[in-house]
């Protein structure tokens, strides 16, 4: 299975999650409402390629594999970042962020909880909009990345698994057409959307994960034909996809795409410390971390 960073490979594309029901650009492009309503939409922020996540009066968090930005335009208003004096997670793909002209007005609490496989999980995005069908014959296998109407939307999924990575602990989903029109899956474009659990305890949406990765291809439909596409597909059997060890074109072995997204709540105590400035300082400063393309097989 390879895996795609969402900001990093089509730098130009912004737009929507893909959604398995989503057949217009307007699907899913309001706050949730409903079962689904105050699940992570008003806490999203447009920073850079991508999307962030208020979690302080003055801090947000997002991904640190997306190119730095001096501002942040949340809730309706431009804020103005330091994009200096920011603070990396460590072994991790997580940013957080300070805004010096002013206070958000609500922000993300962070899921305490303990997660469990089939866990359902809002996820928030705005990258490239689903394009052609994918038909293999006769047989519909999801859709091409298509293009970009800058549009944030909302979606969901299930928890799959919890998976250590050389990025951090990762929260595991599926794209498997079994979660209804609003299964969403990620697409360039979504990094740093932020992803939401519902706290029964709490009563509440919190703030649990971080969009990362995702499988996207290349695809092929016969190994010998050139004609590669990047893709989001729910069923990937009878597909061929570029194996970069070998540099050949192997038989996909995974029967779904999958999505990975940063696990905040392993490191909920190290967040909750750096929204803490030390005496006589606004913000720590910790090493940056430049991350563009992880590869993962799985088997």
């Amino acid at each position: 299975m390879w895996i795609t960073l969402l900001g990093a490979m089509f730098p130009g594309v912004a737009s929507a999650l893909i959604l398995y029901g989503g057949d217009t650009p307007e699907f899913n492009a309001d706050a949730p409402t409903g079962i689904y309503e105050d699940s992570g939409w008003q806490y999203q922020g447009i920073y850079a390629q991508g999307l962030g996540t208020a979690i302080s009066p003055t801090h947000f968090i997002t991904a640190a594999h997306l190119p730095l930005s001096s501002w942040f335009f949340y809730d309706g208003q431009s804020y103005t970042v330091d994009f200096v004096n920011y603070q990396d997670i460590s072994g991790t793909d997580l940013r957080i962020f300070q805004v010096t002209d002013g206070t958000f007005a609500d922000y993300a609490p962070l899921y305490d909880g303990a997660l469990s496989a089939g866990d359902e999980l809002v996820m928030m995005g705005r990258g490239a909009f689903r394009g052609d069908e994918v038909i293999v014959a006769g047989d519909a296998k999801g859709w091409e990345l298509g293009s970009s109407d800058f549009l944030q939307r909302w979606g969901t999924n299930e928890l799959e698994d919890l998976l250590p990575t050389g990025v951090g602990p990762m929260l595991l989903s599926t794209f498997d057409d079994s979660g209804g029109p609003n299964e969403a899956s990620f697409s360039p474009g979504d990094s740093g959307g932020g992803v939401f659990v519902y706290d029964a305890v709490d009563g509440r949406w919190e703030l649990v994960g971080m969009n990362y990765a995702a499988t996207l291809g290349p695809y092929r439909e016969d190994p010998l034909v050139p004609g590669e596409y990047y893709a989001t597909l729910y069923d990937t059997s009878g597909m061929y996809e570029y194996d970069f060890d070998t540099a050949s074109w192997v038989p996909s072995v995974d029967p779904t795409g999958y999505m990975l997204m940063s696990d905040l709540t392993a490191n909920r105590s190290t967040i909750q410390a750096m929204l803490v400035p030390e005496p006589g300082s606004a913000l720590f400063c910790l090493t940056s971390l430049g991350i563009w393309v992880m590869g993962r097989r799985r088997r």
